[in-house]
């Protein structure tokens, strides 16, 4: 399978600790790499972090970068877990990716409003399978950079989309402001130690739970579990697994994610076992 991202690569400043790549392409190229699938980035960033990056991505994994002077900077509190605080700087636009063929499943995985507004209004003419983490389409900032919830991005195309995912404040704004009522998708909405749900038009159709688990988790190896999260269920529903078996495909690989014994990641196919 073709898996292509959109999105930025992009450095996150953790509170004490040295500062790393992330972005949701970033994490979610990598799991799709383990579920099998040949992996193309489609990204804006400095030269230094595509270098970086390069090194870090699964091989073979078809970088595409749009030039630019900045990257994408977060900055992140003590608590990793929380996600990114502040937006430092902001890599360019990612207008759109080269492919010889449609691919599988075309992930938009933007951080911060990133994706060209055509790319977002066609994308379900570009690909099979359209997923999406619209997370870059819900944040604006302060005038000191802080995050906020806003949802001035958000398509004007109702199903953009195949599949979205959401983390639970995420569904929770997006359904109270009554956008969620227009997209006729599959939307799984991630609850953290919980698990996760799929809904379809408010209707929640599946839940799974992480299972147990006693040992305590850092904090900075949490993130990326949300695009682990994505990338395993937008596969595993482009491969024609029924909905309520991708949910479980996800949450296993999420959470194969989050439990590691070490910093070092682990992606899995989320094979039960």
């Amino acid at each position: 399978m073709r898996y292509v991202a959109v999105g930025h690569v992009c450095v996150d400043e953790l509170f004490e600790q040295p500062e790393r790549l992330g972005g949701t392409v970033f994490f979610s190229a990598a799991q799709a790499a383990a579920m099998g699938c040949e992996v193309t980035v489609a990204t804006s960033c400095t030269s230094e972090v595509a270098a970086r990056a390069r090194r870090l991505l699964p091989d073979g994994t078809d970088l595409q970068v749009t030039p630019t002077n900045l990257d994408t900077r977060f900055e992140f509190a003590e608590r990793a877990e929380l996600g990114p605080q502040r937006l430092l700087s902001i890599a360019s636009t990612v207008n759109g990716f080269a492919s010889e063929r449609m691919p599988d499943v075309l992930h938009l995985a933007p951080i911060f409003n990133e994706i060209d507004g055509d790319l977002l209004r066609t994308a379900r003419d570009r690909a099979h399978f359209v997923g999406a983490t619209p997370q870059g389409l819900l944040r604006g900032t302060n005038a000191d950079g802080a995050l906020r919830f806003v949802a001035d991005h958000w398509p004007d195309v109702d199903d953009f989309a195949d599949a979205i995912v959401l983390n639970d404040e995420e569904y929770l704004h997006l359904a109270g402001i009554g956008l969620l009522d227009r997209f006729s998708g599959w939307v799984f909405r991630t609850l953290g130690a919980e698990g996760a749900a799929l809904l379809r038009r408010g209707v929640e159709v599946g839940r799974r739970p992480l299972g147990p688990w006693n040992v305590e988790v850092p904090p900075p190896r949490t993130i990326g579990a949300g695009d682990v999260f994505a990338a395993a269920a937008f596969v595993s529903l482009a491969r024609g697994d029924d909905p309520t078996a991708a949910l479980g495909v996800a949450v296993r690989s999420s959470a194969a994610y989050v439990r590691r014994t070490s910093d070092r990641p682990v992606f899995t196919d989320g094979t039960p076992g």
